[in-house]
């Protein structure tokens, strides 16, 4: 759907894997000319290390390793004497969590807590500087988005519980708190940040939920609008 298209957090994974993508292929063109050759320094290194099933994510860390200013190949041979490596299934996995078992590859926090950042170098590169910045800001753009809405549906979920009352499942029930009162509802709209702490609300309620008629309402109950809902939040007893 065009919506589920616009919706931060589904733009969110894919937004951050061309942002990690993006920084490996960087940072390994500033360390060779193409990763045959990284391959042939490694293996020089470390025998046949290339054939193991996670030598593409070592070589991604190594190469970020480069980027920030240490000497990858000293890395990977430090990281091999530490101790054996002939029991290991993949023993590129192994050498990737003995240089850093965070899995930031020892470049810091990025854009998320968990993604590696931009090495100083590729931001002043003249071929990535700028491209890797954009995607960078893309990521942090669209968590803040997908951060403010959990936190707008969390005040929501405190305040307001819409459920589905077992007679009239056609008909949601508004709870607040132990008391309740059955408020068959209607959510119109959340025009802005400030409406959406107060969702618009078109209903009919009597004093309990068994009584519940579509033709009747009791006095001083109809229709609420926006307007009306400040003063019901300066007084909640009415409600909690």
């Amino acid at each position: 759907m065009l919506r589920d298209e616009a919706d931060p957090a589904h733009l969110l994974g894919p937004a951050t894997d061309r942002y990690v993508d993006s920084l490996y292929e960087a940072a390994e063109s500033l360390w060779a000319p193409d990763t045959h050759t990284i391959d042939a320094l490694a293996d020089q290194v470390v025998p046949r290390i290339t054939s193991a099933p996670a030598w593409p994510t070592l070589r991604a860390h190594l190469a970020l390793l480069n980027a920030n200013g240490v000497d990858p190949l000293g890395a990977l041979r430090s990281a091999a004497h530490q101790r054996e490596l002939g029991s290991a299934d993949d023993p590129a996995a192994v050498l990737d969590w003995r240089l850093d078992d965070t899995g930031l590859r020892n470049a810091g926090h990025g854009p998320l807590p968990w993604v590696p950042a931009i090495p100083g170098a590729l931001l002043t590169d003249d071929t990535w500087g700028t491209y890797l910045q954009a995607r960078n800001d893309q990521v942090v753009h669209l968590s803040s988005q997908v951060r403010q809405r959990s936190e707008q549906e969390r005040y929501l979920s405190g305040h307001v519980k819409v459920v589905l009352y077992p007679t009239q499942k056609h008909l949601p029930m508004l709870l607040c708190g132990e008391r309740h009162a059955a408020l068959p509802a209607t959510i119109c709209a959340l025009p802005d940040r400030a409406a959406s702490l107060k969702p618009l609300l078109t209903t009919k309620a009597t004093a309990a939920p068994s009584q519940w008629q579509p033709s009747a309402s009791p006095p001083g109950v109809g229709t609420l609008a926006l307007q009306a809902l400040p003063s019901i939040d300066s007084d909640p007893s009415p409600w909690c």
